[in-house]
């Protein structure tokens, strides 16, 4: 399937197909059926990207194993690398106590320097619910 989602009143598609679990296909790859092995190796794959991502990212040992979890699944949302975009989620991870609060409210917005929102992230722009509820349980943390 190819990705639709609406970001700033615009109608975005991109320009890749995913399969799966949303494993991401190389523009130009030749459509076609996946078996359910083909599909459980990427997910595989892509699993073992997002944790090598966040364990780059943030000090496991400093948070909450959910936190981790949570972090995990958005890295397999942005796709490898894409995680690091997300630095003030990151910074209130990192802190000594994690701020869980802050890093859940970092998920989902960009802020003016004035504390007011600014936009949504592209993340959420796309994944929208998913989002929302990783987020909520973020803050849930304690």
């Amino acid at each position: 399937y190819q990705l639709e989602y609406e970001q700033d009143g615009k109608l975005i598609k991109e320009e890749f197909f995913t399969v799966g679990h949303g494993h991401k296909l190389p523009i130009g790859t030749k459509l076609r059926e996946y078996s359910n092995e083909e599909i459980q190796k990427f997910f595989e794959e892509d699993t073992k990207i997002a944790i090598d991502d966040v364990n780059s990212l943030v000090n496991f040992s400093n948070i909450n194993l959910q936190a981790y979890e949570i972090l995990i699944e958005m890295a397999l949302n942005l796709g490898r690398g894409n995680l690091k975009g997300f630095d003030l989620t990151l910074k209130a991870l990192n802190k000594k106590p994690p701020d869980y609060i802050e890093a859940s409210k970092q998920m989902l917005y960009n802020y003016n320097t004035d504390g007011s929102i600014h936009s949504e992230t592209p993340w959420y722009t796309q994944v929208g619910t998913r989002a929302k509820n990783l987020s909520d349980l973020m803050a849930k943390i304690k």
